[in-house]
């Protein structure tokens, strides 16, 4: 069966390279060596799909544009404390979403408050909400995933 796309194949093209961040991040961030793999698997096809379409368009990409690769991965980060995820559909969104918030503010990832505190994430609880956090300095304390956002090392993204 073909599949009928009706999406201008320039949104497609952004799309395709939205979903391969996405899914280049799962790839790093969760532990479980099934999930990794199955992330690889999708990472290759989707960067196969991207090299095709940019070849017959002659079209930059993230692979081969640092421009294009720092505007996508900003997109995908964005302004917020966790990253644009795509999901296909509302259940997916819920399910996933839930993993995807549990492997991000993973136990032992550095992160950052809203109003500057640095340290190392101790605790999370995904269905409350909240984690705790060690500071370098000082005592641990708690605070709500949404004032979170986690600090990637500069090679983070380099595929």
């Amino acid at each position: 069966m073909q599949k009928d796309r009706t999406i201008p194949i320039t949104d497609l093209f952004i799309q395709l390279q939205e979903e391969y961040i996405c899914y280049w991040m799962r790839s790093k961030i969760y532990t479980r060596q099934e999930d990794v793999k199955k992330f690889n698997d999708i990472c290759a096809k989707k960067r196969e799909k991207i090299e095709q379409i940019a070849t017959k368009n002659c079209a930059a990409t993230i692979f081969n544009s640092p421009e294009k690769k720092d505007k996508y991965v900003k997109r995908v980060i964005g302004e917020g404390n966790f990253p644009n995820f795509h999901y296909r559909d509302s259940y997916q969104r819920k399910i996933k979403g839930y993993w995807d918030r549990y492997y991000y503010y993973g136990k032992g990832c550095i992160v950052e408050t809203s109003k500057g505190k640095r340290g190392i994430l101790t605790f999370i609880d995904v269905k409350e909400n909240v984690c705790r956090i060690k500071p370098a300095q000082g005592r641990s304390f708690m605070e709500e995933l949404g004032q979170v956002r986690r600090i990637f090392e500069p090679t983070f993204f380099e595929f």
